[in-house]
């Protein structure tokens, strides 16, 4: 039997290797905290990518952490020598000295895990593959608030530790242990000004300097009133390419009825990178979301709401309102009971598909069992089952939702009892892929059903074992 980590490492070497060559842009990003044995990297992250990172270059120090990141020169085979280096030893070299990670008291020996499509990836739509090498817990390393007070203190002031990792593009992780993250980022994708005009889509792709671009190829899916109408893909022989500029930008044109709306994939040696949503602006089939931009013109709002894309969202509040709203483009008819005070008790959201099954949604920007969000949803859904039963309205299905603005890796150890419960359970990554449904006509009934159908299964599962 082989070694787990040399065959996860291994994986992760190969599954790039196609690409690996056009990763022109890389860089090692650590956090460090000083202890009795020398510097201790808490999380290092190599980044892999054929896009400037917009990070600090200069190196920051307080008393007892130090933070930095170092650009990399180009390396033909994708840095393999130093991902395998990183893999065995768990060192980074950095301005002040020799960062390790922890050591497992297991033989001394590190975990490695291959993620071939990270979450923070797939709510961008982008292949976004990890390499994660696990050091021994950060237990005893951090001591808290002093670390956070001692960072406010510094000739260069963060407010948090939380800060001063997004700083240095090492914000995310919300793991218990010592970490180095290898990040490999897409090398083709849709092009963001793809359009669609009348019945004319006009496609394009984005490749990475160095790649052989007949290898990559554009697919596509032609939806009009719900119907896939049409599908294909063009081969890079037979797209138009410009390798004047960089990104190369490779483009082709489609005939597709009016309105119509287009799933485009890039891909690249038979591997998909990236899939986006194309539509006419002028023609959006989703009556909702065009009487939403009436006000919101480009969902900045929305966005700003459910995603914090520019600006912070100022109250947990917005988040329920931008959960509102999305539901609504979704098809649903919507009510905010619980965002007037005399009604505070109810539940944040109750929507209703035209048939008349029920969502019972409570919105939180945290954790599912926060300020106990999760049993006061229970008690909310079973308080209008209840009603409906009495009233004669016992074959509307009622469905508990709970909605939280974080990603799914940080609340996936609560969803199994969430969903034990009979609660469907929506993450960031949830959120966004609904959000993108929405340039079509919306379906609630099917949605419903999906969410019900995924549920029921999981209690019945429960129930068998």
């Amino acid at each position: 039997m082989g070694n787990p980590n040399t065959e996860h490492v291994g994986a992760f070497i190969e599954a790039i290797a196609p690409w690996a060559h056009a990763y022109s842009v890389c860089g090692l990003s650590y956090l460090g905290v000083i202890n009795d044995a020398g510097w201790t990297l808490l999380h290092g992250r190599l980044f892999l990518g054929v896009n400037p990172l917009k990070a600090k270059s200069e190196q920051f120090r307080s008393k007892r952490i130090v933070a930095g990141r170092i650009p990399l020169t180009n390396s033909t085979n994708g840095h393999v020598d130093l991902i395998r280096s990183l893999s065995l030893n768990g060192e980074i070299e950095s301005p002040s000295g020799t960062l390790a990670l922890r050591r497992d008291d297991l033989g001394g020996q590190f975990f490695a895990f291959n993620t071939p499509f990270h979450q923070a990836g797939l709510s961008a739509q982008n292949r976004l593959s990890v390499l994660v090498i696990r050091g021994r817990s950060r237990f005893g390393l951090v001591d808290q608030p002093t670390t956070d007070w001692e960072l406010r203190a510094a000739a260069e002031p963060y407010k948090n530790l939380s800060e001063l990792e997004n700083a240095y593009l090492l914000g995310g992780y919300s793991g218990d242990f010592t970490v180095i993250e290898v990040v490999a980022n897409q090398v083709v994708s849709i092009a963001t000004d793809s359009s669609v005009s009348g019945t004319r889509a006009r496609l394009a792709i984005l490749a990475a300097p160095g790649l052989d671009l007949n290898k990559c190829r554009i697919g596509y899916r032609v939806v009009s009133n719900r119907i896939v109408v049409n599908r294909g893909s063009v081969a890079g022989d037979a797209i138009k390419w410009d390798t004047k500029v960089n990104p190369i930008r490779g483009s082709f044109e489609l005939e597709v009825p009016q309105a119509a709306v287009i799933e485009c994939f890039a891909s690249y040696s038979d591997c998909t990178q990236h899939y986006f949503w194309v539509s006419d602006p002028q023609y959006f089939q989703n009556p909702f979301r065009m009487a939403l931009q009436a006000a919101d013109t480009s969902l900045e709002v929305l966005r700003d709401y459910l995603f914090e894309e520019r600006q912070e969202r100022r109250e947990a509040r917005h988040f329920e309102h931008g959960v509102a709203m999305l539901t609504w483009m979704l098809g649903f008819t919507v009510a905010q009971p619980g965002a007037t005070p005399r009604l505070s008790d109810a539940a944040d959201i109750v929507a209703a598909t035209p048939k008349g099954d029920m969502l019972v949604v409570e919105c939180t920007t945290g954790l599912l069992r926060a300020e106990n969000k999760l049993p006061k949803l229970i008690d909310r859904a079973r308080a209008i089952r209840s009603s409906l039963d009495a009233s004669g309205n016992s074959h509307v299905r009622v469905l508990p939702v709970i909605v939280t603005a974080r990603e799914a890796g940080s609340v996936q150890a609560e969803v199994p009892s969430a969903e034990s419960a009979g609660v469907s359970v929506a993450t960031k990554e949830t959120l966004h892929d609904l959000l993108n449904t929405t340039v079509g006509l919306s379906d609630p009934q099917g949605l419903f059903e999906r969410l019900w159908t995924a549920v029921q299964s999981r209690v019945v599962s429960e129930a068998l074992e």
